[in-house]
């Protein structure tokens, strides 16, 4: 496409290749030839984690649940933040009575990534199992994440790319109503959303929400993802902020305090995209990788900057981003759409499909589209 530049840092593989064509064969319903092609996958790449839990979704699928556990726990040990593979692994330890792991899986999924409906669906189950009280908070919760989902969305995105089986669909089906105004938890989602946005005024605004609907919520609670330390270190300092020249000079603070302090480069950073001093912000973006090599939002920063200036790098980013939360819907969309610019169809397919799964409803229209 005219006017994007192609990153000389970005090569496929040939086991990315064999990965997208197991994709694809999965996508037409060919279970059997996309586990041929994801065990090639996991040959050329004994490293290739996100091959591993695929091939784990359809040993599932094939009731093999012991295999998918080894898959699904190759895939974590490749990659500790791999949310998705906790959770379906706990899903699994469900399917043959290990309900103390099981338990264990969804919280560690959830510890890694607080929006996960598919976890929270998960744990209701197993808590239920256990006698556990509130399982039915878990299930609401999950609903208020995902408010835009109409029950026939969800049982869609299941059937295809999750691991509920028909009953636990209808029981979606029957479950389902209009989301509770009233649960606190969503507030939480929107202020951890907003704040990772660099909203610092509107997450303040979300969490008094939330407080005013259960006032016993504490700050480890609300506070709680990749900018945790920071947001608790100035929270009352934020509180009085409602300009960005403030909120900056508390970023700049907490580096001469802390010159280690990653979570505070990304933050300037995101101010910084805002004024429009790009180079700085890519400059305190790579400071906060460099401090944490696992800093998905950073990565993901970086990526929008590389995208908005028409640059292949960002697939890089997006890519990088993905691998330390693989569960980020933004990072799939954006590579997705890059992958679209260069024709690279069957990527660009994976990648809005679990965008939309993630629930980015502009990804089905793109879907359509293409």
């Amino acid at each position: 496409m005219k006017g994007w530049e192609m990153s000389n840092d970005y090569q496929k593989t040939d086991a990315d290749i064999h990965f997208a064509k197991g994709c694809e064969k999965e996508k037409i319903g060919d279970f059997s030839k996309a586990i041929y092609y994801y065990n090639i996958t996991i040959n050329l790449n004994p490293k290739y984690a996100i091959a591993y839990f695929r091939r784990g979704n359809l040993n599932v699928n094939n009731n093999d649940y012991y295999k998918a556990i080894k898959d699904y726990t190759k895939a974590i040990n490749i990659n500790q933040y791999y949310s998705d593979a906790y959770s379906n692994r706990g899903y699994t330890h469900y399917m043959v009575s290990n309900y103390l792991e099981a338990l264990k899986d969804c919280n560690k999924a959830l510890e890694i990534y607080p929006k996960d409906i598919y976890a929270y669906i998960h744990r209701s189950f197993i808590k239920k199992k256990l006698n556990i009280e509130y399982a039915d908070f878990d299930w609401q919760t999950a609903m208020d994440i995902n408010s835009e989902y109409s029950s026939a969305h969800i049982i869609k995105i299941d059937a295809k790319t999750h691991l509920l089986d028909k009953k636990v669909a209808l029981f979606i089906y029957n479950k389902i109503n209009k989301p509770s105004t009233e649960n606190p938890m969503i507030d939480i989602g929107n202020a951890y959303s907003k704040f990772q946005k660099g909203d610092f005024i509107g997450s303040i605004h979300e969490c008094n929400n939330a407080l005013s609907k259960m006032p016993s919520l504490n700050k480890s609670i609300i506070y709680r993802g990749k900018t945790v330390r920071f947001f608790e270190d100035y929270i009352d300092k934020i509180w009085l902020f409602d300009q960005d020249d403030e909120i900056m000079q508390n970023c700049n603070k907490a580096i001469q305090l802390n010159p280690k302090d990653a979570e505070a480069y990304n933050n300037r950073g995101i101010l910084k995209i805002q004024s429009n001093a790009i180079e700085e912000a890519i400059s305190d973006f790579n400071i906060a990788i460099e401090l944490k090599p696992d800093y998905y939002e950073a990565y993901f920063n970086k990526g929008i900057i590389h995208f908005e200036s028409n640059k292949y790098e960002a697939i890089k980013d997006f890519s990088n981003s993905i691998q330390f939360n693989p569960n980020f819907a933004e990072a799939y969309f954006y590579r997705g759409m890059l992958y679209f610019n260069i024709s690279d169809n069957i990527n660009a397919f994976y990648d809005m499909y679990k965008a939309c799964a993630l629930g980015i409803e502009q990804a089905n229209e793109l879907i359509n589209k293409y």
